[in-house]
Parts: structure tokens; sequence; C-alpha cells
């Protein structure tokens, strides 16, 4: 605590005496710490500039915001459930790129949304969208994430960057954009790469991406293409009563970044220099058409993504395994239109996801470590999903706002699953191929009413209902899993496989004083039916099944405003709650009935100070509440099978703070920006997924350069 003080002290003192160190005026970019949120009749939005430099990704980027959890575990290391909005992951939100989805499948290895593969150096702004209170977007229930692309300037603009952090952390690129009144063309590249902190995470990847918009009278057409090249080692278990313990780094139970289907024998597993390769594919076509009354875009988008696992044993560093897959090769497409009619704006739209992968294909094998194996299958569009809306922004009056919504779902999933046709002492038997499938569909009527009784002041309250439909991975391990109604050990008998099902609230108010001082809060209360559950364990690989309701309910707080001209702050709170109803196959239920890994309280808290209009400096604090997750053996964060030991491991809260200090500089034509980070300042120590320290104390250094 008294170094705290201490540094508390030395920044003012900076603040206060600092010397200027540009003497030309340079435009510097803004500094924010956290997101303006704002109340759009719709929802209420967060929207945050990307202005952190360095090899960074959308958890590094949102771990200050409100309603917003994160999980991570070293840098560039892959994983699920990174990001939760108001507790629900990327697999129940909607992540989109200028308002196309991301989402992938999540099977081989792959993730619903692999954030460590996504470069930032595109993207001006990212919009968080919280709940599902707008007909625009479906099969959400937690809201959407949507990175919006930079904005285009006249002339031609060259831009080189280049960083370092600790653990041997680079980053380095270019990018090149040229705007007429005909045309815009734009062009990146980066390299980004890392050793990690944990044992075998090292990774690297390179980035690019092109783009090309046309102007025509009253008509945009765009096309993108983004692709990403990544090795990402494998962490591996690093526990010092193991003899493979290795003192270079910190102690760690390892993640298994590949897909199932491989199953090891006698202590074998992956080890050192495990590693995947990761090809990865996206491309956009869109089309606009402006009037002065009405609008009218299109989009259709395709992502394809290839990968490569190569294996070596744990005990003795022989290389065990290679294969190929193809995890996610989705496609989509979007149509919506929008019409000013005196005191109303009435929109509508069109919209189909296509979510498919291709099968495996073993290149080389050594059946000494693990069971045999067979290749997989190819599951084009093995889901579907339609909807269509209408929506209407209305001002009742001067005062009176009002959003109503109505969105129709359509989903159909149609595939290939080995099922099971009874079980021998436990063991599954007799398994069978055909086809199974899932047809609903559902309606979601929203809406939402501000009112403002002064300019200063708007008040507003939500409801709706959401659905979400089952993922890839949950729709066939429902039918290719555990099947407890033909277990004779057990008598319970699952519902049948159904979609979540919620009615969502918000209440809230935003408050400004004299364009200095905000204060934005936000009361919800979500009621989850059929909420889908995971249990690994159960045999042959996991469980998946509907339990009776999940309910989610908080509150947050966000303060931001300026105390000088020179010095502004921003601070947060967030109180969250979550309990589950008719799950008996956790065991996990009898020490706990909340979602694991969903920290109680949370809060964050920055300052942010500007000498003689040039030079930028700000610290920021987080801290989070401890949280309890279920131990044992086959013990997942989803959960235990019953019948298992476990306890509750507690992770402790932890308090971080980062320090940036931004300085301008010009040499001849050139401008530039130079950036001094320290993130985790007092070296915490702390988890946020248990069994994977976080990174220590790190700093970081990045120049950016721009003609």
């Amino acid at each position: 605590m008294k170094s705290l003080c201490l540094f508390f002290y030395v920044f003012v003192f900076i603040c206060v005496s600092f010397p200027v160190i540009a003497e030309d005026s340079v435009v510097l970019d803004e500094i924010v710490v956290t997101g303006k949120s704002q109340e759009d009749t719709e929802s209420s939005v967060q929207t945050i500039p990307l202005v952190q430099k360095g090899v960074i990704s959308v958890p590094d980027v949102l771990k200050n915001e409100s309603g917003i959890d994160i999980k991570r575990r070293s840098i560039l290391t892959p994983g699920n459930n990174q990001i939760k909005i108001r507790g629900l992951d990327e697999r129940r939100s909607k992540i989109m790129i200028d308002g196309r989805s991301l989402n992938g499948t999540g099977v081989m290895g792959g993730y619903f949304v692999d954030w460590s593969s996504l470069s930032l150096m595109d993207f001006q702004t990212i919009e968080i969208s919280k709940g599902a209170f707008s007909a625009k977007h479906g099969n959400t229930l937690g809201g959407t994430i949507d990175m919006k692309s930079a904005l285009p300037e006249k002339g031609a603009h060259f831009k080189l960057y280049s960083g370092y952090k600790k653990y041997q952390t680079y980053i380095t690129g270019g990018s090149a954009t040229y705007l007429t009144d005909q045309y815009h063309a734009s062009f990146m590249a980066a390299h980004n790469q890392t050793d990690g902190h944990l044992r075998n995470s090292e990774a690297q990847r390179d980035d690019f991406s092109m783009g090309l918009l046309l102007f025509l009278t009253d008509q945009e057409i765009k096309l993108n293409v983004r692709y990403s090249d990544g090795d990402f080692n494998m962490p591996v278990e690093n526990n010092v009563s193991n003899t493979t313990y290795s003192s270079s780094y910190p102690e760690s139970i390892g993640t298994y970044l590949t897909g199932p289907g491989i199953k090891f024998i006698n202590g074998h597993g992956h080890g050192d220099d495990s590693f995947f390769n990761k090809k990865r594919m996206e491309m956009d076509f869109s089309y606009l058409l402006l009037k002065p009354d009405v609008s009218f875009t299109t989009k259709v988008y395709f992502n394809n993504e290839e990968r490569m696992e190569t294996l070596f044993d744990w005990l003795d560093g022989q290389k065990i395994l290679q294969r190929e897959s193809t995890p996610d090769r989705s496609w989509g497409w979007r149509s919506d239109m929008e019409k000013q009619m005196g005191e109303h704006q009435f929109g509508c739209g069109l919209s189909g996801n296509y979510l498919g992968y291709g099968g495996t294909d073993y290149t080389f094998t050594d059946n000494k470590y693990y069971k045999p194996l067979s290749d997989g299958r190819d599951e084009w569009d093995g889901t579907k999903h339609h909807g269509i809306y209408i929506d209407d922004h209305w001002q009742l009056s001067k005062d009176l706002e009002v959003y109503a919504g109505l969105r129709y779902e359509l989903y159909n999933g149609n595939r290939t699953a080995e099922t099971a046709q009874a079980y021998t002492n436990g063991k599954p038997s007799n398994f069978v191929l055909h086809d199974v499938e899932f047809d609903e569909s559902a309606i979601l009527p929203k809406l939402s009413i501000i009112y403002s009784p002064m300019p200063s002041l708007s008040i507003h309250g939500r409801v709706a209902r959401a659905t979400r439909f089952p993922d890839n991975p949950a729709f066939y391990w429902y039918y290719g899993g555990y099947q407890p109604e033909i277990d004779p050990k057990t008598d319970v008998v699952r519902k049948e496989l159904a979609y979540e099902d919620a009615m969502q609230y918000e209440v809230g108010f935003l408050y400004k004083f004299e364009k200095k001082f905000s204060i934005h809060t936000n009361i919800y209360n979500y009621e989850i039916d059929d909420y889908i559950r995971w249990i690994f364990g159960y045999a042959p690989s996991r469980l998946v099944y509907n339990i009776d309701s999940v309910d989610l309910y908080g509150i947050e707080l966000e303060f931001d405003g300026k105390l000088t001209d020179t010095l502004s702050f921003f601070s947060n709170f967030t109180y969250q709650k979550s309990k589950k109803h008719g799950d008996v196959m956790d065991a996990s239920m009898g020490l706990d009935d909340s979602l694991s890994e969903l920290p109680e309280k949370k809060c964050a808290a920055g300052l942010r100070y500007v000498f003689n209009d040039k030079i930028k400096t700000e610290i920021n604090m987080r801290w989070v509440d401890k949280t309890y997750i279920p131990y044992g053996t086959d013990a997942e964060p989803d959960g235990i099978p019953v019948g298992k030991d476990l306890v509750l491991k507690e992770l402790d809260d932890f308090m971080t703070i980062d320090f940036f200090l931004k300085i301008p500089m010009k040499l001849k034509q050139l401008d530039g920006m130079f950036t001094l980070a320290v993130e985790n300042l007092f070296d915490e120590s702390y988890q946020e997924e248990y069994g994977f320290p976080a990174l220590g104390q790190t700093a970081g250094i990045y120049l950016e350069m721009r003609y």
C-alpha cells in the first residue's frame, strides 16, 4: 500500500512539472481508458477507441469495462470463453466485424471466436451492446461486440509501427491507404511473436489485409479480405511434483489446444514443442445505397480456417501425431433497409448464417501413445440460421422515444452423429451412425422506452425475448455424448434438446452535468429457460443437456468526467449474480448453484492528464472479486460428473494498476507517437483462469510513424 501511495504522489508530480517534449504542434490521438456509454433507443452502447499499442487482443482492450469479464492465459494463447457479457460468453453472444458475424463453429480444436488470431490494426473502435434488446441481431443472449473499421482519410497515408515488451514479445508492421472521390484502397501487413510466460506458450502470427471501396452516385461497393497465418504452442503442465517440472516457468496446469478424438494411454500426453498452425481467411463484400430518406445495405461474407496440429510426447519428447483439419468453413449474408417517415424511422432486414467444417486427416500417427484413431467427416453447413425483422424508432414526443421490434428466427441443424445404443458397466457400446436433425423457430418481440424529462437526464426501460440455438458442438454431443436415459446406473432422463429461451429486463438512467460529468447506471435481470450445460468426464466424452433455468442479474455503475481542462477520470462498478435451477448432473451443485468463474463484484478507475496539449499520461486500476472453481478428477469450469470427488477452489481477488505515457514526435514530414506502457505495475500475483498464473509486471515501448 505504501508503494501504491508513493506512485500516486509521483504521478501527480509528473502532471505538474513534466517538460514539453515536442516543439511543434502535433495532433495527438485521444487516450481513452474506458468506453463512452450512450443511450440508443435500442440498447445501451459502449464505444471503446482502439488506442492501445503492441501485441494485444480484444480481451486486453475490454478488461476495464463494466459488465465485461475476461479470462486470459498468456500472450496470444488461444482459449474459449475469454470474454463474457453479463456472464454470457462468446457462444451466447454475437461477435461481429462491421456488422457481420464472426462466430465460428467451435469444433476440431477451433473456437467460437479465436481472439488470438484476430489483428486489431484495421479497426478504429469496438462497440459493445449488452443484452438482446435489438431486433436486428438474432441467436444471441449476451448482446453484440462489433469491431468497426478505421475511417479513411483523404489522400495517401503511410504508417509504420514497431514495439517490444517483456517475454520477448514483438510487433512490427505497416499500412498504406489512398482515398479519392472515386475510391479508397488500403493494405496492411504485420508480424507478431512472443515467448509467452508459461511453459511452451510461444506464438507467432502474420497478418495481412486489403480493401477496396468504390464510390458511385448514392452508392458504395466494398470488398475486404483479411488473412492470418500463425503458429501457437500448446502450454504444457508444469507441476513441481512432476519429474518433467522446469523451474524456468511458473507452475500451471497446461492446456490441450486440440480437438477431440485423441485418447492418450499410459500417462502420455502433449509435451514441449507441441503446437498447431492456423491459417484463417475472412472475406466480405458489401453494397450500400444511400438516399435522402432511405438506406439499403447488403453484405455477403465467408470464413475459412485450416489447421495442422503437431504433438510431441511429454514423457519422451518424441513426435507422436500430426493431423490436418478444417475447423471452420462458414458463410452468411444480411440485408437491411431503413426509411425515415415523419417521427418514425422504420427498419427491416433478412439474414442467413451457415456454419460448417471439414473433416480430419491424420498424416502421422504412433499408436503406442494413444488409442486407435479414425479420420473425421465433413459437415458442410451443419447448422443453418435465418432471421427476419422489422423495427421502428418513434419520437413520440420531445421527451419520449420508443423502440419496438419483432424478429422471427429459424434454425435447422442436420448432421451425422455416432450414438451409443447401450451402456454396459458404465461404458457405451454398439455405436451406430445416423442422421440427427433439429428444426425450431421463435418469435422475439422487443420494446424499449427512453424518457428525458430534462436535456441532461434520460431514463430508460427495456424488455425483450431472446433465444440462443444449440451451437455445432452441442448439437452433435447431445446425441453423440453420454446418454443417461439408456444407462441402467442412473434414472435421469434428459429433456429433448431445446434452444435457450430468455426474457431480459433492464432499467437505468444517464445523467450529464454541464458536459463535464456523467453518471450511467443499468440494472438488469435475465431469466434463461432450458440453459444448455456441458460436462466433460461422462463416457464416451461429455454430456450435453438442458437444465431448467439460469437467472442472471446485476447492476452496473459508470462515472466519467473532467476535473480540470487537463485532468479527466473514469470509474465503474459491477455487481452480478447467477443461479442455476434443476441441474442434477453436475456434482458441484451440492457446493455452489451459481455459474463458475463469474466474480460477484468488480470495479475499475483511471486518471488521464494532458501536458500542454501534447503529452498524455494515464493510470488505471482494476479490481476483481474472488471466484470459485469446481476442482477434482475430470473437473472443468463448466462442471464435474456426479460421483466424482471435488472441492471448490478459490481464486483470490486481485487489483492491478497500469501506467501509460504517450509522447508525440515530429521528424520533417513524419508525425510519430512514442508510447511507454507498464502493465501490472506492482507485479500482482493473480489468476483470471484457474491453473494459469497471469502475467507479472510487463513493460513495453512502441513507436508509430505516419506520413
